[in-house]
């Protein structure tokens, strides 16, 4: 997800809570540039680091062979 719709997520985390939904999100990003972002937008929801684009490869949202993954949203049952 690009930095706006990372904006917009946290805008509708009341209405997920009432779900009993959570959001986690994964960037390409290191750690440390997605935790400084995090914080700068005072964002109540984790982001993951995935530099070596494991989770970006298995839910096939890499951008060919570019360096950056396409922005994507996944709704996951725990069930």
């Amino acid at each position: 997800m690009c930095q706006g719709h990372l904006l917009q997520l946290q805008q509708q985390q009341k209405d997920l809570k009432k779900l009993n939904a959570v959001s986690i999100a994964v960037s390409v990003e290191s750690a440390a540039t997605s935790e400084e972002f995090r914080k700068k937008h005072k964002l109540t929801y984790p982001i993951l680091s995935d530099p070596d684009f494991v989770a970006t490869d298995k839910y096939k949202v890499r951008a060919g062979e570019e360096g950056f993954a396409l922005p994507a949203l996944f709704l996951i049952d725990k069930a």
